[in-house]
């Protein structure tokens, strides 16, 4: 699902608390339309959201990028400025 469509999907989620009837189901429908759109159904949506979320490894530190001149690491304080 593109960023924008979650975007909006996920606006439309929100109403799906409103007070009004119509409002919430004009919501739910707007909601699996965009969902079919998107070759997903509201158990796929689930599904996915409650997949881990991967986290990155931190870099090991003869991985990180140095400066020419220095041999500093490229964030570190005053690096490349000497």
């Amino acid at each position: 699902m593109e960023k924008e469509d979650a975007r909006r999907l996920a606006k439309l989620c929100g109403l799906l608390g409103s007070d009004h009837d119509g409002e919430r189901a004009s919501a739910a429908l707007m909601a699996t339309k965009l969902l079919k759109m998107n070759d997903m159904t509201w158990s796929d949506l689930v599904h996915r959201a409650m997949l881990p979320v991967p986290v990155a490894p931190e870099p090991h530190w003869s991985t990180v990028p140095k400066t020419e001149e220095t041999g500093a690491p490229l964030f570190a304080r005053g690096a490349g400025t000497g």
